[in-house]
Order: structure tokens, then sequence, then C-alpha cells
């Protein structure tokens, strides 16, 4: 009704007089910073400042997101429009949110290799069908000298950050790969819930022990971050690790499926907590390569239109992610990997 409508347009009129107060003040070259100094010593009470025009941006996206559902259950405006003010504000929060976070780059870490040009090998997320990724783990450890890391690097989310994990640590994919069919199938292969304990008692029986140092700078893991502040959900990539403790723990949280780990957040140490990596697209979170001189090959056992390797004779159904159909399958998925990687290389 009128009433919804006023909302509105106060709204926005209040955040355009702002915003556009401070692009005029810009221009002027005035400064548009206030704050209230206490004295000598003292710190200053900063009213308005840079940050505070973005969260004020932010916040009406939000705000307007939440009218126009509230007006679509009440049935106070027709819904057309609001549907498309929902369509805009998320579309409008998403531009504006960074959902992005590089643990790496809080602490200026030095980039050893940030003047190579390097292939990076980068897996996709995929629960079970990382049995697919291992197979091109395979054909990588048979032909290619994957242990360079001035020459080549990997990236990974989910089960794909494990097989990531196993090339750039060193441990041999076909023995990983057959104790994952062999041992853990019969464990976890018709009950998830299990799944996250087979990749803990793998991780611990097959990660080496200097595993972080192979890894530092050669790996890029992709997690979710869980905050108490919005957006609430990050996307943070790893690619030092202090410790092997640290590696083990980044690996097994890019792992950690909400529902079937639980519904609370994987912790690390010294650091919060994370779930899955999940399907973080790489314009919001940059977590495939290391750098723009980078040349990435992608990795999907989804068959995604626009991997390098992926499965395109046979689409895998997506519930084999979560319910396998046999080992003899696991197999098959393998053995389909390695063949593919052999077709692109």
């Amino acid at each position: 009704g009128g009433g919804d409508v006023l909302f509105l347009v106060l709204l926005d009129s209040f955040v355009c007089v702002v915003r556009f107060s401070v692009f005029t003040l810009s221009i002027l070259r005035w400064n548009w910073n206030w704050s209230i100094d206490f004295g000598l010593h003292a710190p200053k009470l900063h009213i308005f400042r840079n940050e505070h025009l973005y969260h004020l941006q932010v916040g009406e996206f939000y705000i307007l997101l939440a009218h126009a559902l509230f007006a679509l259950s009440r049935g106070n405006m027709p819904r057309f429009p609001m549907g498309m003010q929902v369509l805009v504000m998320i579309s409008g929060a998403c531009i504006f949110t960074d959902f992005y976070v590089s643990r790496d780059a809080q602490k200026h870490a030095k980039k050893e290799y940030a003047d190579n040009e390097r292939v990076i090998i980068s897996f996709d997320s995929s629960a079970w069908l990382f049995v697919y990724h291992f197979g091109v783990a395979m054909f990588i450890e048979d032909h290619i000298q994957h242990t360079r890391p001035e020459a080549i690097g990997y990236s990974g989310s989910s089960g794909g950050a494990l097989v990531a994990g196993t090339l750039s640590s060193g441990i041999d994919a076909w023995d990983l790969s057959s104790w994952v069919i062999s041992r853990a199938f019969p464990v976890a292969g018709r009950n998830p819930f299990k799944l996250l304990a087979e990749c803990e008692i793998a991780l611990d029986t097959f990660l080496p022990k200097n595993a972080h140092e192979m890894s530092t700078s050669v790996l890029r893991v992709l997690l979710t971050k869980v905050s108490a502040r919005p957006p609430f959900l990050m996307g943070e990539v790893v690619s030092r690790f202090s410790t092997w403790s640290e590696i083990f723990s980044c690996l097994r949280a890019s792992c950690h499926i909400p529902l079937f780990g639980g519904f609370l957040p994987y912790p690390i140490r010294d650091h919060g907590w994370y779930y899955d990596g999940l399907l973080w697209n790489s314009l919001f979170v940059p977590w495939r390569a290391f750098g723009t001189r980078d040349s990435v090959i992608k990795v999907s056992a989804f068959g995604h239109p626009f991997a390098d390797i992926a499965p395109r004779r046979v689409v895998l159904p997506p519930w084999f992610a979560v319910f396998p159909p046999s080992q003899e399958a696991l197999l098959g998925m393998r053995a389909m990997g390695y063949a593919d990687a052999k077709k692109l290389f």
C-alpha cells in the first residue's frame, strides 16, 4: 500500500542524499571524514568515514530485501515488482559484499613462486565422485613431474581438496584411492554420516609428517568461514601451512558437509570455524590460481561444461556423490578419470 511505497522512497532518498553528498565533497576535495577529537594522545571518535558509506549501502540492500519479502508474504504490494525488487537487492548485495578472505594475505606472507608461470591443476567439489579425481591424479603422478613447486601447483574444494593435497604432499594416489574404495566404502558407502570419520582416518594414515612444508605455496584449499558478522559466510583460501595439524585441519574442514558433519562448523585452532568449501564461484572467491600468470586446468567429476577434464561420454548421476552404487562403479570412475586426463595431456 501507500505506506510501503513511502518507506521505499524515504529510505532510498536518504541513502542517495548521503551517497551523492559524499561524492560531491570528494570532488571538491573537502574532508568528509567526521570525527570528534578529545585532545592530545586521546583516541578520536569517528562519526562518519569511508567504510560507513559502504555499510550504509549494503544495509539498504538487506533492508529492502527484507521489506520485499515481507510485502510478498502479506500481499501489500503487487507480486511482480516485489519479486523484481528481491532479485535486484540480492544481486546488489552480492556485488557490494566481499565474500573473500585470504588468511595468507593477512599474514603478509611471502609468495615464493609469485613470479613463476605455473600450471595449476584445480579440482572441484565432488564428495564420493572424488574417486574420478583420483584417476586424474594417478595419471599426473605416472606421467608428469608433479612435485616441482616452481612449475606446478594444485587447488581444490571439498573432496577435490583431498586429491589436490594428495598430489602436493607426495601421497601415492593409487594407494590412497584403493584404501578409500576397499576400506571406506564398506563403512560409509551407505551411511554418509560416517564419511567424515573415514576421511579423518585416511588423513591420519596417509598424510606425511612434512606435508605442511611440501604443500605451502603449492596447494590452495577452499574453505567456508563462518563469522558472527555479516555476510556470515565467506570463502577463505589457505595456501600456507605452519604445522602438520594445520594442513590436516584445513583439508578436513574443506570436506565438512553441513548435516553429514553435524550442524556446527568445524573448528581450526587459532583461525575460526568452517564448513565445506561448497561451490564458491571464482568470480566471488578467486581460489583456483595463485596469480594471474598461472594457467589453470579445471577438473570436474560432475561434467562442468567449462572444465578441461570431465566425464563427457558418461554423465555421472549427482546422487553418486552421496550414495555410490558399488566398489566396481568406483573403480570405473577412477579408470575414467585416468583416461580423460590422458586425452588432455
